[in-house]
C-alpha cells in the first residue's frame, strides 16, 4: 500500500502532470551535454519525472531520497 492511497486519482494524475511541467520548465532552456546529474529527492514526484527525462537523454544519473 502506497502512502498516497487515500488522495483521489485525479488530484494523484494532477500532481504528476505538475511533476513534469516543472521539470520541463527547469530543463528546457539548458542545452546540456552528457552529464552526471546527482538528484536529492529522487523519489519524489518532480524528483522521479527529472530523473526519467534525464536518463531519456543520456545522462548519467544518481538519485537519493529519505527513507522512513
Amino acid at each position: 500500500m502506497t502512502p498516497y492511497a487515500e488522495l483521489p486519482d485525479d488530484f494523484v494524475s494532477g500532481m504528476k502532470d505538475e511533476a513534469q511541467r516543472v521539470s520541463l520548465e527547469v530543463l528546457k532552456n539548458l542545452n546540456l551535454k552528457r552529464r552526471r546529474v546527482l538528484i536529492v529527492g529522487g523519489a519524489g514526484y518532480i524528483g522521479s519525472v527529472l530523473t526519467e527525462r534525464l536518463l531519456t537523454w543520456g545522462h548519467d544519473v544518481r538519485s537519493t531520497d529519505l527513507v522512513l
